[in-house]
C-alpha cells in the first residue's frame, strides 16, 4: 500500500540549508491535524508527487536511517505536535518504514501565527530534547534539516532582516480574529492605495475602528451577518475588517447582481445589515425589501439618497471607536456564494481558521514569496475568494502595500504597474489575456513585476508564452477553490512547466483518486481531493449539499480531473461536473436552466460552457420552445440579465426540438456540445 498523509517541502524549499541539512527530504512524517498522519512508504502514487524521495524525514547523506523527525503541526491548530520518528532498515527500505511517536511538547516554539518552521528538524530523539528556535521568527520559510553532534539548539539560517521581512501577525490559537491579521505591522507603512489615497496600516486599523464601533451601536452583535455590496475600493476593506473584527459573519456580495439575485442571497444568508458603496446602491433601490424580513440596517455613503438608509460616513465620525472581539478558529468569518463544486449557488461557510491557515499555507511554502516591501496590484473583485484571501488578506498579513483598482482596463493596468513600481500581479486568465493583446506598451512593462500569478481558471499555456516572450515575465499558475479558502496547488518557480499549476502547499493534504476512492498512480488521471484545516465548514443550511462534497474522512471532493508527471507536478486536464467558470467565476448550468425555463415561451432547456479566448469558458444555452412561440436570442438574453449576473448570463442561445436527457433524466451535456 502506498500512502502519505502530508505532503510538505519539495527537496529545493531551502536552499540554504547546508552540509548535513535537507539533502532532498520531501515527504514529511506526522502532519499533526487532529491527530498524527499515517506515514508509510510511498514510491509511486500520484498523491505522494514523486519528486520527494520516498522515504520521509530523511536528513544529509545518510539515508539508510532517519535520525531527525520533522516537526509540522502548531500551524495546523493542534496543540502538541506529534512527531513520527522514523527508523527504516536500509536493505528493506524498498518495503516498509516502521515508525514510533515522540512528543514534540512546547519546546518546538512554532509561534502563534506562523506556520512556524515547517519542517524543522531539532532532532526530537526525546520529548524533552531539542529546542527548535526557528519558530521564534514567526517563520515563512519552509526550513528542514539540522544535523551533527549539538542537537539541542538550531537556529533559522536567514538572516534577522529577512526574519523581520516575513513576520506573520495571525495568532494560531483557539482564539483568533482574522482582523488582527495587520496588527503588527509598521503604522507608518502604505498598506493600501485606492482612488488616490494613501492608507498606512495606522490609519487603516483607526478607520476599521470606527467601522467597529458603528456596527456595535447600531446593535449588531456577534455572528450576526452583514453583507457588502462595495466595488474594489477601500470602503470594501474597511466594511470587510469591521464586521469580521466585529465579531460579525461577512457576506461579500456583487454589486452588480441584479435585484432578484441580491434578494435571494441576502433572504438565504439572514443578513441583519447591509454595507453598500455608491456601486451597490443601484441595486438596494431595486430590491423588495420585504423579500428580507431580517433586514434591521442599510448602511450607505454621505451624499447618496437612498430611502430608510443611515449615513455610514457620518456616523462613523459620532460613535467611539469598537473594539475587536475574540473569535474561535471555529466561527464564522465569512459566507460567499459560489456554485460549488455541485449544485446550485449556495453560501459557503469560512471559518476564521480556516482563512487564517491559508495565509499560513500560502506564507509557508517554499519558492518565491511576497515580501514586506513588494507592492501588490488587486484587479479582482473582492466579492471573489480570490481577491478576498489571497490579495486583500494576504498582502495585509505579510506587510506588503495593495494598490486596489476598481474597474479593469488594460491600459489603466499598465499605467498603474508603471507609477506605482508594482511588483506582484495576481489575475485570472482573462486579465493576462487582455495584457497580451495591448499593442500601445513598451516591452518592459512589465520590468517591475516579481511574481506574476494567474488563478481562479485555467490559463492557455499560448498566453503565458506570449506574455512571456514579449514582457520578459512568466506567469506562474494556482488551483484553488472558495471552499479551501482558496489555495491548495500553487506554482512558485520559474521552472515549473508551462501547463502546470505547480505542487500543493504546505499544511495541504493532497490527493488524486479514482472513481473508487483510490490513489491512482502516476501519469494517471483522477479527482483532486483536498483535506487541511482551509477546508470550509460547509454550505449554509445545507447538509446534504455539504455531504456531498465533504466526505466521512473531511475529504473536500473538489470535481477537478488532474494528474501527476514524473517529477511531480500536477496538471489540470478536465473536470467531473458540470461546472463552468467564466472569467474565474463559478456558474452551474442548473441556475442558468431555471431562469430559462421561468421564460413562458421555454419548454425545455440546457446549458454548458463552451471556450472563449477571453473569458476562458462562456455559457451557451439550447431551449425548446413551447407550442406555437417563436423564440427571439436577443429577448432571451435580456430575460437572464434581469435575473442574473452578467457573467451568467448566455452569450449564445439555440433553439432544438429536444434537449437529449438520460433515463433519470439528467441532461447529456456531451449530446450538446457535440450535436
Amino acid at each position: 500500500m502506498c500512502r502519505v498523509d502530508q505532503i510538505v517541502l519539495p527537496h529545493d524549499a531551502h536552499p540554504d540549508v547546508g552540509e548535513g541539512g535537507v539533502g532532498d527530504v520531501g515527504v514529511v512524517a506526522g502532519a499533526c491535524h487532529e491527530g498524527v498522519g499515517e506515514v508509510r512508504y510511498a514510491r509511486s502514487k500520484a498523491h505522494v508527487l514523486p519528486h520527494f524521495h520516498p522515504w520521509a524525514g530523511v536528513s544529509g547523506g545518510d539515508r539508510g536511517g532517519v535520525e531527525d523527525a520533522a516537526c509540522i503541526g502548531h500551524d495546523l491548530g493542534v496543540a502538541a505536535c506529534q512527531v513520527r520518528q522514523l527508523d527504516v532498515n536500509r536493505e528493506r527500505r524498498e518495503s516498509s518504514v516502521d515508525s514510533h511517536i515522540v512528543e514534540c511538547s512546547d519546546k518546538c516554539r512554532l509561534v502563534a501565527g506562523g506556520g512556524g518552521c515547517l519542517g524543522c528538524v531539532a532532532n526530537h530523539q526525546r520529548a524533552d530534547e531539542g529546542e527548535c528556535h526557528y519558530g521564534e521568527r514567526n517563520g515563512a520559510h519552509s526550513c528542514a534539516g539540522v544535523r551533527g553532534r549539538d542537537r539541542s539548539k538550531h537556529h533559522c539560517p536567514h538572516s534577522a532582516a529577512n526574519a523581520a521581512s516575513f513576520r506573520q501577525s495571525v495568532p494560531n490559537s483557539s482564539t483568533v480574529n482574522l482582523a488582527t491579521l495587520f496588527a503588527d505591522h509598521p503604522k507608518d507603512r502604505t498598506a493600501i492605495v485606492a482612488g488616490g489615497d494613501r492608507i498606512t496600516y495606522g490609519q487603516l486599523e483607526t478607520e476599521v475602528a470606527k467601522t467597529r464601533g458603528v456596527l456595535t451601536a447600531l446593535g449588531l452583535e456577534p455572528g450576526d451577518r452583514v453583507a457588502i455590496l462595495c466595488a474594489t475600493n477601500f470602503r470594501f476593506v474597511r466594511a470587510w475588517f469591521g464586521v469580521t473584527g466585529a465579531g460579525m459573519v461577512a457576506v461579500p456580495l456583487n454589486p452588480q447582481s441584479p435585484a432578484p439575485e441580491i434578494e435571494r442571497e441576502l433572504a438565504a444568508v439572514g443578513a441583519k445589515a447591509v454595507i453598500s458603496g455608491p456601486a451597490g446602491i443601484a441595486v438596494l433601490e431595486a430590491i423588495d425589501r420585504a423579500m428580507v424580513p431580517t433586514l434591521r440596517h442599510v448602511l450607505r455613503p454621505s451624499g447618496v439618497a437612498l430611502p430608510d438608509s443611515i449615513d455610514l460616513d457620518a456616523m462613523r465620525d459620532e460613535v467611539d471607536p469598537g473594539e475587536i472581539v475574540e473569535r474561535r478558529d471555529t466561527d464564522l468569518a465569512a459566507l460567499l456564494f459560489t456554485s460549488g463544486t455541485a449544485g446550485a449557488p449556495k453560501a459557503a461557510m469560512l471559518t476564521h481558521g480556516n482563512l487564517a491557515a491559508n495565509l499560513n499555507q500560502t506564507a509557508s511554502t517554499g519558492g518565491r514569496q511576497m515580501r514586506p516591501d513588494d507592492v501588490a496590484l488587486c484587479v479582482v473583485p473582492l466579492f471573489h475568494i480570490l481577491g478576498l484571501n489571497s490579495q486583500l488578506n494576504y498582502s495585509l498579513f505579510i506587510g506588503a502595500t495593495l494598490v486596489l483598482q476598481e474597474r479593469f482596463d488594460p491600459m489603466t493596468v499598465f499605467d498603474t504597474i508603471r507609477d506605482e513600481q508594482v511588483t506582484v500581479l495576481i489575475g485570472p486568465p482573462t486579465l493576462w489575456v487582455a495584457l497580451s493583446q495591448v499593442d500601445l506598451v513598451p516591452d518592459d512593462a512589465l520590468s517591475t513585476i516579481r511574481i506574476a500569478m494567474s488563478g481562479a481558471a485555467m490559463i492557455p499555456d499560448r498566453v503565458v508564452e506570449d506574455i512571456a516572450g514579449r514582457f520578459g515575465v512568466r506567469v506562474l499558475e494556482g488551483y484553488g477553490l472558495t471552499e479551501a479558502a482558496p489555495g491548495v496547488i500553487i506554482a512558485r518557480e520559474d521552472d515549473t512547466p508551462v501547463g502546470s499549476i505547480g505542487r500543493p502547499l504546505v499544511g495541504v493534504e493532497v490527493r488524486i483518486v479514482d472513481d473508487a476512492g483510490n490513489d491512482v498512480f502516476v501519469g494517471d488521471a483522477g479527482e483532486i481531493i483536498v483535506r487541511g484545516p482551509n477546508v470550509f465548514a460547509g454550505y449554509l443550511d445545507d447538509p446534504e449539499a455539504t455531504a456531498r462534497v465533504i466526505d466521512a474522512d473531511g475529504w473536500l471532493h473538489t470535481g477537478d480531473i488532474a494528474v501527476v508527471d514524473d517529477d511531480g507536478y500536477v496538471y489540470i486536464v478536465d473536470r467531473s461536473n458540470d461546472l463552468i467558470i467564466v472569467s474565474g467565476f463559478n456558474v452551474y448550468p442548473a441556475e442558468v436552466e431555471e431562469v430559462l425555463a421561468a421564460h413562458s415561451g421555454v419548454a425545455d432547456a440546457g446549458v454548458v460552457g463552451v471556450p472563449h479566448p477571453h473569458t476562458g469558458e462562456t455559457v451557451k444555452a439550447f431551449v425548446v420552445a413551447e407550442e406555437g412561440h417563436e423564440l427571439e436570442e436577443d429577448d432571451l438574453i435580456s430575460w437572464c440579465a434581469t435575473e442574473l449576473a452578467r457573467y451568467k448570463c448566455p452569450t449564445k442561445i439555440d433553439r432544438i426540438d429536444e434537449i437529449p436527457r438520460g433515463l433519470g433524466g439528467k441532461i447529456q451535456r456531451r449530446q450538446l456540445l457535440e450535436g
